[in-house]
């Protein structure tokens, strides 16, 4: 996993306020509009799916994947909808400049993130949240959850796939007469109008 950004120490990227909040606002707003194209994020099942976030405050249920580290709660969650390194950084940057958040670890790979924060200052319910409102959804991890992330993904890549293919068979129905003709018997108009498609 790569290294802790811990707001606390100053380990985070040293930018200016000012581009960082621009560079924010502007990924955030990509991470819409991929959604709004049906390209990824919590978009993926539709905005009307908003569960009751507030039940991951429960202590009973944070006993099962909430452990205390150096007197902080620090919880492992699994993401979903990161699909690059600029995803991995918003989800980190927004979770750094939540309240009481004190270190945040977002691992692309295996689309999971530790999150430690000041119990005090905010609650999980609010962190899952602010992921939430960014466009990318947040559980805390179970492995049978994340089978079915990826078989979710895996269904979604073979979909794209055979659209493309689709779509590949439909130019090549344009390309195949320049190819199969005899020498003469296409006019050049009709040639060039064969190249274009």
């Amino acid at each position: 996993m790569q290294g802790w950004r811990n707001s606390a120490s100053g380990t985070a990227p040293s930018v200016a306020v000012s581009s960082t909040n621009r560079s924010l606002a502007t990924a955030s707003s990509a991470a819409r509009s991929a959604r709004a194209e049906g390209l990824g994020g919590a978009g993926d099942g539709g905005d009307s799916f908003k569960p009751d976030l507030s039940l991951y405050d429960e202590p009973m249920l944070q006993s099962r994947f909430v452990r205390d580290v150096d007197g902080q709660p620090e919880a492992e969650l699994l993401l979903e909808g990161i699909h690059c390194a600029a995803c991995v950084w918003l989800i980190e940057q927004t979770l750094l400049r939540a309240p009481g958040v004190s270190g945040v670890e977002v691992n692309y790979t295996s689309h999971r993130a530790r999150v430690r924060w000041n119990a005090a200052a905010t609650r999980l319910s609010s962190l899952l949240l602010a992921v939430q409102r960014i466009g990318y959804r947040a559980w805390p991890y179970e492995e049978g959850r994340l089978a079915l992330i990826e078989k979710g993904e895996r269904r979604s890549a073979v979909w794209r796939l055979f659209v493309a293919g689709f779509g590949m068979m439909q130019v090549m129905m344009y390309a195949v007469p320049v190819y199969l003709a005899e020498e003469g018997s296409m006019s050049a108009d009709i040639e060039q109008l064969m190249r274009w498609a």
